[in-house]
């Protein structure tokens, strides 16, 4: 059985801020997974990435998962596919 049908594995606020803050030590690029996260914390965990100065780059979204907020931080973290939106 593939991973799409298990729960979302959610890591702590603080393992989450410290790793991003390790990466971006080296890249200023985080790439993230989150489907099936609930959209509150999916802001949330974006929000640091672009507080501490970090670009956001997401794979493939479902689009009931996004919101508007959701998409403007995208967009402002100069993700490719919304720059001409």
């Amino acid at each position: 059985m593939g991973t799409r049908l298990r729960p979302a594995r959610i890591i702590s606020e603080n393992a989450f801020t410290e790793k991003v803050r390790n990466g971006l030590k080296y890249c200023k690029i985080v790439k993230c997974f989150y489907e099936g996260l609930p959209t509150n914390i999916i802001e949330r965990y974006l929000s640091k990435i672009n507080k501490m100065g970090g670009r956001i780059r997401v794979g493939s979204q479902r689009l009931e998962m996004l919101s508007n907020n959701l998409i403007r931080m995208i967009a402002d973290s100069g993700h490719g596919i919304f720059k001409d939106a």
